[in-house]
């Protein structure tokens, strides 16, 4: 690894920058200092790039105690290391100081004590007094040498205890990049769940016409059912009075054909209606017959999936008027518009087979009495039917076909 280790020449007391190529620090250290340069600090060749941390979002409940956690942490962690950092540049300097002026005191030691050794050997002949008390400068200048040694043993001791400080230090940066890569994990943490309550937002803004729809349909189902039960009750009545006296079977044939021809009928058969009414309305078909001894039934199916009744008068061979009850409701969904179009064109055909522009006189009546009260309706007379069309301003269209002749209709 790169080191750049700052300080001065010892010589010229210039500012030095010197590149190491060192494992550690310390080893760079050591060295600079090999090198007579008074250390002062040390960085890394490569700076470590810093991006900025950018937070967007809403921050949740659950997270922000993690994050606010993470930030102190990271700051604890960076006032650490900083003034552990300072503390040791400054004992690595007052070493390097000492050590400097050990050295230099250990050269100045061993510069007397050449100088007394060849003292000692000029006058060892001449002067044996003289002579000893050389020897004994010599011995006290080898104590000053130990002593010397001594501190400088102790110095060493001094810059193992900075390299200790040193790896303190890089333990510490990890924690702080560990920290770090936290913080970055909860912020994530807090784009995904702003991810996730966009995409929530977004599926119920969705999902709230679908719900309107729903309500809407529902509450054309229970005025559906409202009237189907009214109906329902006042043919049970009808059905439950008994019938005069007076109103007895004509014992002349002629007399019961004349009863039965008082009412005029449609051009379609009983075996058409009857299969309109199975092939479209399944098995939810009511069937009430007529009191007094009449052959006439009122005939009623529903289909509750699509807000529809369908309603008509028979003896069982001709059919006398047919009403249909259906929603075109404007929130009604896309699909059961269609089918009740469907249903439209279906019922046309069925109860006034020669009527040839129908599905458009529909969409035409139905826009004319969007507006209207519901005791309006709208009718047109063909030359074998007759047909009206009412609102109830419910989504609810009531259409009823019957038949437009003046003359009786021949039992045949």
């Amino acid at each position: 690894m790169r080191w750049n280790v700052h300080g001065k020449d010892a010589a010229t007391g210039q500012p030095v920058v010197l590149g190491v190529d060192e494992a550690e620090a310390t080893h760079a250290v050591q060295s600079a200092l090999s090198k007579r340069i008074l250390v002062s600090h040390v960085t890394r060749g490569l700076a470590l790039g810093s991006g900025t941390l950018a937070s967007s979002g809403i921050l949740r409940r659950v997270v922000l105690p993690l994050m606010a956690a993470a930030v102190v942490l990271l700051v604890s962690l960076t006032a650490g290391l900083y003034f552990a950092n300072q503390h040791s540049r400054q004992q690595m300097s007052l070493a390097v100081a000492e050590q400097n002026h050990l050295a230099e005191s250990l050269r100045q030691t061993e510069a007397l004590l050449h100088q007394a050794e060849a003292h000692s050997a000029a006058l060892e002949g001449a002067n044996g007094g003289k002579a000893a008390q050389m020897v004994a400068a010599m011995e006290m200048a080898r104590q000053q040498l130990a002593a010397a040694q001594t501190e400088l043993a102790a110095n060493g001791a001094s810059i193992a205890a900075l390299e200790r400080n040193a790896t303190q230090a890089a333990a510490l940066k990890t924690e702080l990049e560990s920290a770090q890569k936290k913080l970055l994990d909860a912020q994530a943490q807090v784009k995904a769940l702003d991810r996730q309550i966009a995409d929530n937002r977004s599926k119920w803004t969705q999902a709230e016409p679908a719900m309107k729809r729903v309500a809407t349909l529902e509450a054309s189902n229970k005025a559906l059912a409202a009237q189907m039960e009214a109906m329902k009750g006042q043919l049970l009545e009808l059905v439950a009075k008994p019938a005069p006296e007076a109103a007895k079977a004509p014992d002349d044939p002629a007399d019961a054909a004349a009863q039965r021809t008082h009412m005029w009928a449609l051009k379609t058969g009983y075996d058409a209606a009857s299969d309109f009414v199975a092939l479209r309305f399944d098995n939810n078909v009511t069937t009430i017959g007529t009191s007094g001894g009449s052959s006439l039934v009122t005939v009623t199916a529903t289909l509750p999936a699509n807000a529809c009744t369908l309603t008509m008068k028979t003896d069982r061979h001709r059919v006398y008027w047919a009403t249909l009850t259906l929603s075109f409701s404007a929130d009604a969904p896309k699909e059961r518009l269609a089918e009740n179009t469907q249903l439209v064109r279906e019922f046309t055909r069925t109860f006034a087979p020669n009527w040839k522009n129908a599905e458009a006189w529909f969409s035409d009546a139905m826009k004319q009495l969007a507006d209207k009260d519901t005791n309006e309706r709208l009718v047109l007379v063909g030359d074998d039917f007759k047909i009206s069309l009412c609102n109830n301003k419910v989504g609810l269209y009531t259409a009823k076909i019957e038949s437009p002749h003046d003359a009786l209709v021949d039992d045949q």
